[in-house]
């Protein structure tokens, strides 16, 4: 992924920064806001004050810190101030009560953008010693789950539905509750949300025996371009041997399908884009942007799917020649009336020539 001047707007926060890199912008920073949201998200806990909740990180700031390089973190007041402020935002932006906090539905729009963004993370063990989801039941912690999930496919450029849904719980429950290895952040736990996890969900991302092909629903609108773009740069950090690259070669896939305006129109058709910009056209355009950004990754998860796509074509193509063969040179006679008629057109258009080009 290039970093050139075209592209650091799509890594850099808009509205508010999260983390050490952007803290020092004060513009981002944005102190009075998350001030608000603290003091609502701690107001929220009913058995716990700040000092508890701040108590929590500092005991755990010897792991937090393990996710930074050496004295990025030089104090775990701002872990603290960050990680409430998040889980404030995501709170009154999912029980719809950001104009008591002077926030527009702009800004709001803005906000979520920018607690995805790769360059605006913090740890997601701060979020957890916060909600305090290893010490609560799980009747305690179901609803906290269900908002956080709730907000995480809202943000989402797959689009959601039933079947998936379903196991958006399961693997949630998983990822965030279980024993396997937990999220990075919340940006990591976004993308793993994208990522195929049994048979069934699989098929999203199949070519089909009967020339079906199923992608996921990709939900194009003024976001997309900044989420694509760091989901797949967070994946170039991913060690190679351990992940799959499958945003990355989802985006080069849609690269190879889309290049004109009716290759929208035809993939809307069949549900794997759905439009919320104002043309197809411009639609072609941000895939063809994606695509010219992003890397070749070395294990291309969806090679197998080119391949049919291909084999297909080439099929197609001698199906086409044996169904033109079939209807119009299905006997002799109608081959020996092709071949007349081409040497009547040929000695047609010799003696035009000589009657323009007499011989002196």
């Amino acid at each position: 992924m290039l970093r050139n001047g075209d592209l650091k707007e799509y890594f850099k926060p808009r509205e508010l920064s999260i983390g050490p890199i952007y803290a020092a912008d004060p513009g981002l920073f944005k102190k009075e806001l998350k001030l608000k949201l603290v003091a609502h998200f701690i107001s929220d806990q009913s058995d716990r004050t700040g000092d508890d909740l701040l108590e929590e990180i500092k005991n755990n700031i010897v792991d937090i810190k393990s996710y930074f390089d050496n004295k990025v973190i030089e104090s775990y007041s701002s872990l603290f101030l960050d990680g409430c402020a998040m889980l404030g935002f995501i709170h009154i932006y999912m029980t719809r009560n950001l104009n008591a906090f002077n926030i527009s539905n702009g800004q709001a729009f803005l906000i979520q953008q920018d607690l995805f963004l790769f360059e605006n993370q913090i740890p997601y063990r701060v979020l957890e010693v916060l909600m305090w989801l290893d010490k609560k039941s799980r009747d305690e912690t179901r609803d906290w789950e269900e908002e956080f999930l709730r907000f995480l496919r809202m943000s989402n450029v797959i689009a959601p539905n039933d079947s998936r849904n379903a196991m958006d719980k399961r693997f949630f429950h998983h990822e965030v509750s279980g024993t396997n290895k937990k999220p990075v952040h919340i940006l990591d736990l976004n993308r793993r949300l994208l990522l195929p996890r049994d048979d069934s969900l699989s098929d999203d991302n199949k070519f089909l025996t009967l020339c079906h092909l199923r992608l996921p629903t990709l939900v194009v609108d003024d976001s997309t371009t900044r989420k694509l773009f760091n989901l797949a740069s967070y994946e170039m950090c991913l060690p190679p041997d351990l992940e799959d690259c499958w945003v990355t070669s989802y985006i080069n896939l849609l690269d190879l399908l889309i290049d004109s305006e009716q290759d929208v129109k035809d993939l809307r058709a069949v549900d794997i884009v759905r439009n919320c910009l104002s043309s197809d056209i411009e639609v072609a355009q941000l895939i063809d942007n994606k695509g010219s950004h992003c890397f070749t990754p070395s294990g291309d998860t969806y090679e197998h799917v080119k391949g049919e796509i291909e084999k297909h074509y080439k099929r197609k193509c001698a199906i086409w020649v044996a169904q033109i063969c079939q209807t119009h040179f299905s006997s002799p006679w109608t081959i020996i009336a092709l071949f007349v008629a081409t040497t009547l057109h040929a000695l047609t258009a010799i003696q035009t020539w000589f009657a323009v080009h007499p011989k002196n």
